[in-house]
């Protein structure tokens, strides 16, 4: 049976907590997100077959809601409710408001 030289075990150990100590310092900060949970009592997919999502972005002076995006999921398995996504803000430094509308 072989024997891992000290020198190499000598080594290694300081290289590893080196390697923990330099990664747990570039953490990123977190970015505002709110989770959403969809769910229906209708009939799926006769009348429920394809959730679309509006996100408005609301104006901080009370200005009309701004589009943003508009998404059409397809859910035609009653197993596919309730269905969930997020919203988050991709600038950590500024507040985001928006209004999400469902169809």
């Amino acid at each position: 049976m072989r024997r891992i030289p000290s020198l190499l075990i000598a080594c290694a150990l300081p290289a590893a907590c080196a390697v923990a100590f330099v990664g747990c310092e570039r953490t990123l900060p977190p970015l505002g997100e709110a989770v959403l949970v969809v769910d229906t009592d209708l009939p799926v997919p006769a009348l429920a077959g394809t959730l679309r999502v509006d996100v408005y972005r609301l104006p901080d002076d009370g200005g009309e809601p701004v589009w943003i995006e508009s998404r059409e999921v397809v859910r035609e398995d009653p197993r596919d409710y309730p269905a969930s996504f997020s919203v988050y803000s991709p600038d950590p430094a500024r507040d985001l408001r928006v209004m999400v509308r469902l169809r």
